[in-house]
């Protein structure tokens, strides 16, 4: 009987003995490292709440090495490169539909200025079946661009021609109908970027 009330009492000690490791060790190091809470200090001076990292402080990170990820490099596309060299005659398969009134060829360097946050259109002004080759790059980042065109008593009608995001493009166009034609830039930085536009072929500016 003696020996069933001992056995009873050493049991009970040992419970509560290995509860109150379990809270101390909640309390000094699982609290501190986990959930950067320390009711005693002690889990600072034993180095457990610099096991603490924050669910932000990562996310902050995966944003910071998303945005420092570098862009792939390209060669930049310019107006002598598209197309076929100008010492190549155009085969007869490819010639173009003549039309009698088109502007007579020019070429032209222009540069705009898209403000922060915005957008602006720079458009220029080309005959039915007129031939233009064009250019356009960046000094920073990439824009939203719509290069489309309009009739001049379009009421509201326009077809877009090419719609990306992009920091530089190039290419050759040939005007389906008499009116205007260009781009739409928008800016979604926080930044002015700046647009270098070189244009050749038969056309005029818009004043």
């Amino acid at each position: 009987m003696y020996n069933n009330i001992e056995s009873k009492k050493r049991i009970l000690i040992n419970l509560l003995i290995s509860v109150l490791v379990g809270i101390t060790v909640l309390i000094v190091a699982v609290l501190p490292a986990e959930y950067n809470i320390d009711i005693t200090g002690l889990g600072n001076k034993l180095g457990f709440s610099s096991l603490y990292v924050s669910d932000n402080i990562n996310l902050e990170k995966v944003k910071e090495v998303e945005e420092v990820k570098p862009k792939q490099a390209h060669r930049k596309i310019e107006l002598k490169n598209i197309g076929s060299p100008k010492n190549v005659a155009r085969p007869n398969s490819a010639a173009l539909p003549l039309s009698k009134d088109n502007f007579a060829k020019r070429f032209d360097e222009v540069n705009v200025t898209v403000p922060a946050g915005k957008g602006i259109e720079y458009k220029f002004w080309a005959k039915q079946l007129g031939h233009v080759k064009y250019e356009w790059s960046t000094n920073e980042e990439e824009l939203f661009i719509d290069f489309h065109g309009e009739t001049k008593d379009s009421k509201g009608f326009y077809e877009s021609y090419t719609v990306a995001y992009s920091d530089n493009m190039g290419g050759t166009f040939l005007a389906p109908f008499t009116g205007k034609h260009g781009w739409y830039f928008k800016n979604s930085t926080k930044n002015d970027i700046q647009v270098n536009i070189k244009l050749e072929g038969e056309y005029i500016l818009m004043q």
